[in-house]
C-alpha cells in the first residue's frame, strides 16, 4: 500500500535511531543529550521548510496544541531519556512503544478517526509482544525506569494525536518545525532552571552517533507527521509501535544485550501485526 510508505520511513527512523540512546547517554547527561538532539533536529527541520514549503504560523487552536504539545513533549524526552539511564533500553523502548493504545484512543476520542477492525487484532498483538520484549527470566521488574517509560507512552501518544490537527492547518514540515521548536524552548528552560551544565560528546566516535540520532529523529518527525495526513494517527501509530523489534535486533548487534527466546517470540509477533496492517 503505497500511503502506508512514510509510516515505514519513520518506523526505519525511530527504531533505529533509540539504538544510540544508550551509548550516547553513557557519556552525556539527559539534558545535554535533549537539548543538543533538539537543536540541531530544529535546524534540519527548519532546512527541509524552506526547501519544501514555506513557513506558515499557526493560528487559534492550532496554536494552543503546540504550546501544549511543548511542555507535553519535553516531560515525555526527559522522562524517556531517565528511563533509559536506569533500565535496559530494550525494556524502556518495549514499554514507552505501547504509545499506540494511547494514540488509538486519543485519535478516537478527539479526532474522530475511524477504529477499524483490524486495529481488534493488531493492537493485542502488538501489546502482546511488547511485554514479551519487556519479559526477562527473573518476571517483568517494575521499576522507576519502566513507570517513567510508562509516562512517556502516555505523553506520546497524546502528543502525536495533536500533531494531526496542527498539521491539517499548517502542513506537515510547519507543525513539525514549529512542535519540536516548541520542545526545545522547554528544554532550554528546564536546562536553564536547573542549573545544568552543556556537555558536548567527548569522542569523535559519539559525535558521529549523535549527527545519526539527529537526522534519523528530525527525518522521523517529518515522515511521521507526512503519515499523520495520510493515513491517520491510528494507523501510523501501530506501525511504527513495531520498531522495538528492529531496536531489539540492532541492540543486540550493536550493545551485545542479549536476547532470551521469549523476546525472539515478542520480535515475531510484531513483525506479524505489521504485515497485518500492511494488507
Amino acid at each position: 500500500m503505497p500511503e502506508l510508505f512514510f509510516a515505514f520511513l519513520t518506523l526505519f527512523c525511530w527504531g533505529l535511531k533509540d539504538v544510540l540512546n544508550k551509548r550516547l547517554l553513557a557519556k552525556i547527561d539527559v539534558y545535554s543529550l535533549s537539548l543538543t538532539e533538539y537543536f540541531f533536529a530544529i535546524l534540519l527541520m527548519a532546512a527541509s521548510l524552506l526547501l519544501f514549503s514555506k513557513p506558515v504560523f499557526p493560528q487559534g487552536d492550532a496554536l494552543l496544541l503546540v504550546l501544549f504539545a511543548s511542555i507535553l513533549g519535553a516531560a515525555s524526552i526527559l522522562a524517556y531519556f531517565k528511563a533509559v539511564q536506569t533500565s535496559k533500553i530494550g525494556l524502556v523502548f518495549a514499554v514507552s512503544s505501547s504509545f499506540p493504545l494511547f494514540s488509538v484512543l486519543f485519535s478516537a476520542l478527539f479526532l474522530v478517526e475511524p477504529f477499524q477492525n483490524v486495529y481488534l487484532v493488531s493492537l493485542p498483538l502488538i501489546l502482546a509482544a511488547l511485554f514479551l520484549l519487556a519479559y526477562r527470566n527473573q518476571g517483568f521488574s517494575i521499576g522507576r525506569g519502566v513507570w517513567l517509560a510508562l509516562l512517556a507512552s502516555i505523553s506520546w501518544g497524546a502528543f502525536f494525536t495533536m500533531a494531526k490537527p496542527v498539521a491539517l492547518q499548517i502542513n506537515a514540515f510547519n507543525a513539525s518545525f514549529f512542535m519540536e521548536g516548541g520542545v526545545l524552548i522547554v528544554l532550554a528552560a528546564c536546562f536553564l532552571a536547573f542549573g545544568k551544565k552543556l556537555v558536548f560528546p567527548p569522542s569523535a566516535e559519539l559525535r558521529w552517533f549523535t549527527f545519526f540520532y539527529v537526522v534519523l529523529f528530525a527525518a522521523g518527525v517529518i515522515f511521521g507527521n507526512l503519515s499523520f495526513l495520510a493515513i491517520g494517527v491510528s494507523l501510523t501509530s501501530l506501525i511504527t509501535a513495531t520498531a522495538p523489534a528492529l531496536n531489539a535486533l540492532m541492540a543486540r548487534i550493536f550493545l551485545k544485550e542479549k536476547l532470551t527466546k521469549t523476546q525472539y517470540a515478542g520480535i515475531v509477533l510484531l513483525i506479524a501485526s505489521l504485515a497485518l496492517l500492511s494488507f
